[in-house]
Parts: structure tokens; C-alpha cells; sequence
């Protein structure tokens, strides 16, 4: 099966059920680490949760090589059904009323739904009553008025500190919580989460493999529109006190708009049902809408990649902004990666800039192209149509070799995959 690279998954693929011919997929967990039956049973296992926490459709094989993945060609589909969300809520309570103090992180460089999900996770741990800080600096200019909305509220005064701060309050009894990230390599304060006596991940980010340390609670749904939905649904489950309050809710709608396209995109009944929790919350969408308008400076920062485009293998756009860039061009950089998705015949978006020494990429796609495989070749990772990767200590024109080989060895496999298919057949 490894040698033919698990074409089971794609003749699973073939099989369509009901009115809408919804395709059947199917997830494998295969082990060969462990001495005993039990070990690698285990190990199995963990290969196969591995498989459904990164979208489903897809092979996980576990080796003294290390991990090993095949398939992952379709978007994972969200159950209606709210019982894990309920379940995770009842755990994720628990821990927090355990805990002395809680230390709660985005990935770096936040944006609307890391700071809306962090957001969310103080507000439950005030119905707690247990103290909680936010590792996050207010004052990055992509989420800067955002924070500032909630900063004059009760308790958020001394919310925001740095990871300096926070290996300061780190206790015995400490629960740090991730929100919008899984890989620790992009999270804001990597060794608090390393030192942390009880960690939680709350994403919805494909899972990043062989992480350096588990989590006591892991919440991962890479079907879930963002963090802030995700977070939504486990704060209507711990209805407290009236809920969240207004300005947080903003924030938090702020962090579906952003990860949806403005509900335009990767949105579900779920996504819509957070929506309306929120906004009965007190959320004011135009008030969240606000903060995504531009100055004059960003407009003009995006032109320079729409004006440096090429088309790579008939269907895959990718920009480069010329020079060393600014840490507002990687925002830029994902507004240009999501323009070029509106031109005809583009099935996958990258665009890229260099900033102090490292590239920045952002990923966007129609939903025919897995962006997240290819980015993870390169370290990176995300979703299915929306991922980004950091590569340090290479010039642009060398990760766009790295990048174009990537996305060769992923479209490659698909065809033979296709043709392997259609033999058989």
C-alpha cells in the first residue's frame, strides 16, 4: 500500500452516496513503533487521530523514520451535531477551575481571530473566576484597534503581557491555552507552552505532526471556519453571567469576518450559529467591519505584488513583493494571495515577501488545491484553502524554488493518483 501510495483512499473516493453524491472518505492510522501488540496498538491509534484531527481522507503512517502522510484531497466536512462541543466545554472548564492562574497565547503575529479566541478564553475564565492574562503585544498595528476596543473594559487593564512576563507567573498549577495555532514553532511564546504543567489547544488548523510535547486537552477541528467559532460554541455551552460582553463579541465576530471572507467563504450552519450567538451577545457587525478598513499605505503595499504575478503550472498564481519588506507587508501578502483567487482559471494563490531575513508566504485556494500539504513541505502549515509558512535564513528567489517543487510533487501525485484510478477502472 506505501508503495502505491494508498490508492485505496482514491478508489474510496469514486464511491458517492445520497441525493448530493457526497463522496465517502476514509481515514487510516498505521503504526510500526512499539515492541509490543498493545504499543503499537496505541501507536495506531494516535496515527489515526492524527489522520481525523487534519481534515479526515488521508493515511498516517507512524515509523522509527518518522511520520509519514498520503491523500488529504478533500475539505473535511463539520458535523451539525454540537456534542463534542459540549463535551470539550465540560473539559476545558475543569481544567480551568483546576488551575491557579491561566496563560493564554495566539501564533505570532496575530490577527482578528487570534486575538478574538484569546479574547473568548479570558471571558471563560473570568465565569471561572480564575485570573487569566493574554500573551499578546496590543500594540501590533494588524489587531492594534481591536485591542484597543477592549482595553477599556473591567479587567483588561493588565490583560495583555509579553512571554517574559508570563514565564514570571508561571506556577505549579498553571494552564496555558493556545488558541489559533497548533504548531509551536509559529505560537507568540513557544517556551511557555514548553514549561507549561498543564497545556490546551483550541484550533482549527490542520495538526502539525509529531508536536514537541501533547496536550492535556486538544481541540482541534480543521472543518470549524475559525478559532472564534470554535471558542463561540464552547462559550454557549458555559452560558454565565450574562455572556460575553459587547466589545469582546465584536472582536470575536471580527475573527469569523476575517477567516470567512466576511461569511462569503469555508462557512457552515455552525458558522452562522456563532454568528447569532454573538451578535446576541451584543456584537454590532458594523462595528467589526470597521476594523478592517485600509490606509493609503496598505492599499499601496498590495499593488507591489499584484504587479510582480506569474502563472505556474496553468492554475497556480504566485506574487513576489520585490526588496525587503515591512512586518505590513505579510498582511498585505494575504490580501494579494486572496485577490488573485478572483482571476479566472487560478485554482491556488501564494504570495511572498522577505522580511528581516525571513520569507513570508500566505497560501490561498479554491478549494481544488490542498495549499496546506504543499506549505508543510516548506514548515509551514493551516487549512485546507488558507495556510502560510515562515521560512528563515533563505533569500526569495531560493524558497521560490523550494515552493514551486512543492507544489510540483503535490500535483504530480494527484495525476498519478488520477491515472492510477482510472486503470484500474
Amino acid at each position: 500500500m506505501k508503495n502505491r501510495r494508498f490508492d485505496v483512499l482514491d478508489r474510496v473516493r469514486e464511491v458517492r452516496i445520497g441525493q448530493n453524491f457526497m463522496p465517502v472518505t476514509i481515514s487510516v492510522g498505521i503504526a510500526l513503533t512499539g515492541d509490543t501488540l498493545y504499543e503499537r496498538e496505541r501507536a495506531s491509534f494516535g496515527a489515526l487521530d492524527t489522520a481525523l484531527q487534519r481534515g479526515g481522507d488521508q493515511a498516517v503512517l507512524r515509523s522509527a523514520d518518522g511520520t509519514e502522510f498520503y491523500g488529504g484531497r478533500t475539505k473535511s466536512v463539520q458535523k451539525l451535531s454540537k456534542t463534542r462541543s459540549r463535551v470539550i466545554a465540560g473539559e476545558l472548564t475543569s481544567l480551568i477551575c483546576k488551575s491557579g492562574n491561566v496563560l493564554i497565547m495566539g501564533h505570532r503575529y496575530p490577527d482578528f481571530d487570534a486575538i478574538g479566541s484569546c479574547v473568548g478564553c479570558s471571558r471563560l475564565c473570568a465565569f471561572c473566576g480564575v485570573e487569566a492574562h493574554i500573551i499578546m503585544n496590543p500594540n501590533e498595528k494588524a489587531i492594534a484597534e481591536a485591542a484597543a476596543h477592549v482595553a477599556s473594559l473591567p479587567g483588561y487593564e493588565t490583560m495583555f503581557i509579553d512571554g517574559s512576563r508570563a514565564l514570571d507567573m508561571m506556577r505549579s498549577d498553571t494552564l496555558v491555552i493556545i488558541c489559533d495555532v497548533n504548531n509551536f514553532a509559529m505560537l507568540e511564546a513557544s517556551e511557555v507552552a514548553l514549561k507549561a504543567p498543564m497545556l490546551a489547544i483550541i484550533d482549527h488548523h490542520i495538526k502539525t505532526p509529531n508536536p514537541p510535547r501533547e496536550a492535556n486537552l486538544s481541540y482541534i477541528e480543521p472543518s470549524a471556519s475559525s478559532a472564534c467559532e470554535l471558542l463561540s460554541d464552547i462559550l454557549e455551552q458555559e452560558r454565565r453571567q450574562g455572556g460575553l460582553l459587547p466589545a469582546e463579541a465584536d472582536v470575536m465576530y471580527a475573527g469569523i469576518l476575517l477567516d470567512t471572507k466576511k461569511l462569503s467563504r469555508n462557512t457552515s450552519p455552525r458558522t452562522f450559529s456563532a454568528a447569532m450567538y454573538l451578535q446576541n451577545c451584543g456584537a454590532d457587525p458594523v462595528r467589526a467591519a470597521e476594523f478592517f478598513r485600509d490606509g493609503l499605505d496598505d492599499f499601496t503595499r498590495e499593488a507591489k505584488f499584484e504587479s510582480n504575478v506569474i502563472i505556474y503550472r496553468d492554475t497556480v498564481a504566485i506574487s513576489v513583493s520585490n526588496g525587503h519588506g515591512s512586518p505590513e507587508d505579510r498582511i498585505a501578502a494575504a490580501k494579494a494571495a486572496d485577490k488573485l483567487l478572483t482571476v479566472k482559471g487560478v485554482s491556488a494563490a501564494f504570495a511572498a515577501v522577505e522580511i528581516d531575513g525571513t520569507v513570508h508566504i500566505s497560501a490561498r485556494s479554491s478549494g481544488k488545491v490542498n495549499v496546506q500539504i504543499i506549505l508543510e513541505k516548506l514548515g509551514g502549515g493551516g487549512h485546507f484553502d488558507v495556510a502560510g509558512a515562515q521560512v528563515k535564513g533563505g533569500d526569495t528567489e531560493t524558497v521560490l524554488i523550494s515552493l514551486k517543487c512543492a507544489i510540483d510533487d503535490y500535483l504530480n501525485e494527484i495525476s498519478e493518483s488520477g491515472k492510477a484510478v482510472a486503470g484500474e477502472e
